[in-house]
């Protein structure tokens, strides 16, 4: 958003005038670009072990018939050190 704004400033300081209504649809469009920059990528750190990224998420997803079972008892392990309720 503030690169938006810096570039709406930009254009005034070069003499543009500006409407409410364009400088509404100038935020509008970058908010538009923006949320397409945040699509959802994804990871896949082996077979049977894929991370899928969407803005501050993260879903994990384990495939048991493909990963050792010792691999997923060890990242139980570490969620729960990790994440245990003190």
């Amino acid at each position: 958003m503030l690169d938006a704004a810096q570039q709406l400033l930009r254009m005034k300081k070069q003499g543009e005038k500006f409407e409410p209504m364009r400088i509404i649809q100038a935020l509008q469009d970058f908010i538009k670009t923006n949320a397409k920059d945040t699509q959802k990528t994804e990871k896949a750190y082996g077979e049977g072990v894929v991370a899928k990224y969407n803005g501050n998420y993260v879903t994990l997803k384990f495939d048991n018939r493909k990963i050792p079972s010792s691999l997923m008892k060890k990242i139980e392990a570490l969620l729960e050190s990790e994440l245990e309720k003190k």
